[in-house]
């Protein structure tokens, strides 16, 4: 995910398809981060707790991708 994020602007620069495909990507992402939201909210009925877990969610994938990355980069 923090790939797709930090160098993923890089593919506006490419012919047209392939910004529609970024775009379309984080569409996606927010639709599933939508449906999770949704999931929890129906679980626990707490709006509070819910938007407090949205906060903590896109965090957490930028953390775990840059452990990735690290993992990575430092394994070679």
């Amino acid at each position: 995910f923090l790939v797709f994020v930090i160098l993923g602007w890089l593919l506006f620069l490419l012919p047209q398809p392939f910004n529609l495909i970024y775009i379309f990507l984080w569409g996606f992402y927010f639709l599933a981060l939508l449906a999770a939201l949704i999931q929890i909210f129906i679980k626990i009925k707490k709006p509070v707790v819910t938007l407090a877990i949205l906060i903590y969610i896109i965090p957490t994938h930028l953390i775990y991708g840059w452990g990735f990355i690290k993992g990575v980069a430092f394994k070679i």
